[in-house]
């Protein structure tokens, strides 16, 4: 596989700064942004960059088919597999079995793991962590490269007013195109997500709840359908065709 010059820039800074990169193809089309990790051990950043490193040097990557049978029902990876499989209209996995990294590439809106947003948000220096990866991380050269990023982080990133609280607007160039939403299945409940396209019309950023938890398929399902169609229409071709 060969790896795009601005990713391998991406992987050095990383490295030496010791700054969470991501899992996931990072040829592919999609960048999924989540809030952030929930194994509280995984600190050392470094170690996401050696990985990238090694695989750089080698010219491979790795062979993402994997099985987690113990995840629950909630995981993010669990959702991340679903919206994967609506997307490319996939056969309908195993329990357990995930290959969404080979089509999707992921990281985080924050880089300090917690087993929880409530704790997330308590910790050490939560605000001014987030404010260094909007201005640093996600203007890099390699993020701006995807044609659609979904930002499943919600109140993490802001998108309100007018001014510096356009967040979105202002990180990836985009303008708010329409608001849509599911509802639960009680119907008592709104699950809202945003669309936001630059100037071309090519680059679609997708702004939603967090997909973990009760998050229901429906909205999974729409999201993967505007993601599908996006791609199809700008004349990029799925990965499964």
């Amino acid at each position: 596989m060969l790896y795009s010059d601005s990713f391998k820039r991406l992987v050095a800074e990383c490295y030496e700064k010791n700054i969470y990169i991501g899992w996931g193809n990072p040829s592919s089309k999609i960048l999924l942004i989540g809030k952030e990790g929930s194994d509280e051990s995984s600190v050392d950043h470094k170690l996401n960059a050696e990985y990238w490193e090694a695989d750089i040097k080698n010219g491979v990557t790795k062979n993402y088919k994997s099985n987690f049978p113990d995840l629950s029902v909630g995981s993010t990876w669990r959702k991340y597999q679903k919206l994967n499989d609506y997307i490319y209209q996939s056969e309908v996995k195993k329990p357990g079995e995930f290959d969404f990294l080979e089509r999707i590439f992921t990281t985080e809106m924050n880089i300090q793991p917690s087993k929880n947003t409530n704790k997330a948000v308590k910790g050490n220096s939560f605000k001014e962590n987030i404010a260094i990866r909007k201005t640093t991380f996600l203007n890099t050269e390699f993020i701006q490269s995807f044609p659609v990023i979904v930002l499943a982080c919600w109140n993490y990133i802001q998108n309100t007013g007018e001014g510096k609280e356009r967040e979105i607007d202002n990180i990836f160039g985009v303008t708010l195109a329409a608001e849509k939403y599911v509802l639960s299945k009680s119907g008592k409940k709104k699950y809202p997500f945003f669309l936001h396209y630059d100037s071309t019309g090519k680059r679609l950023v997708i702004h939603c709840y967090q997909l973990s938890g009760a998050i229901p398929n429906a909205l999974l399902e729409e999201i993967g359908k505007v993601i599908r169609e996006h791609i199809r229409k700008n004349g990029m071709l799925l990965q499964s065709e």
